[in-house]
């Protein structure tokens, strides 16, 4: 939906959705706590906040990581959870690059299904990923687990592996070229 941060917009350049995901997640998370706490009558700032409880356990691991490995340690582990969090992302952002779920009513949208995630039926990204480019599978039976999701066509298949994906994305004007044709034929059906 468009109020989801993790969606990523038709024409929305890969740059573009990781700086609003990434931004936009915190300010989501925050505010979803607090409208939970609010309702529960309880304290805004509190430890029974999950967003400052695990913010504050982020900081003590850091702080653990520095005392155990010193400011290089530190500065690797910060540099290993930069790149992992980028790699997640426009791992997300090639999963469901243009796909919306329908407008119903107010505040209802259509639910999950197979046509909210491009599918990636590429055997060496299954077999790397223990089948997460059956993404379409995951969103039509989401607590099936990894060994049995169905390999099947599907309505959104993705034209390759997550590598070769991956590194489209990085260049939008061929990411663009290759994916918006793609979602154009679907509207239209």
């Amino acid at each position: 939906t468009k109020n989801d941060p993790a969606s990523a917009r038709f024409d929305e350049n890969v740059y573009k959705y990781l700086f609003r995901c990434i931004t936009s997640s915190w300010h989501s998370a925050w505010a979803l706590e607090k409208a939970l706490l609010l309702k529960k009558e309880k304290d805004v700032i509190s430890i029974q906040n999950r967003v400052s409880f695990y913010f504050l356990g982020e900081i003590i691991f850091l702080g653990t990581i520095l005392g155990l490995f010193g400011l290089n340690g530190l500065l690797f582990f910060i540099g290993h959870t930069f790149i992992a969090i980028l790699l997640l992302e426009v791992v997300e952002y090639i999963q469901h690059y243009g796909l919306e779920r329908k407008h119903i009513s107010n505040n209802s949208f259509e639910p999950y299904n197979e046509c909210h995630a491009w599918n990636c039926r590429a055997a060496a990204t299954n077999w790397s990923t223990f089948n997460l480019g059956l993404h379409c599978a995951h969103h039509k039976q989401p607590r099936k687990q990894f060994f049995l999701l169905s390999n099947k066509k599907q309505l959104m298949e993705m034209p390759a592996g997550y590598p070769i994906m991956i590194m489209l994305a990085l260049v939008p004007p061929i990411w663009f070229r290759v994916m918006n044709p793609k979602l154009t034929a679907r509207n239209l059906d």
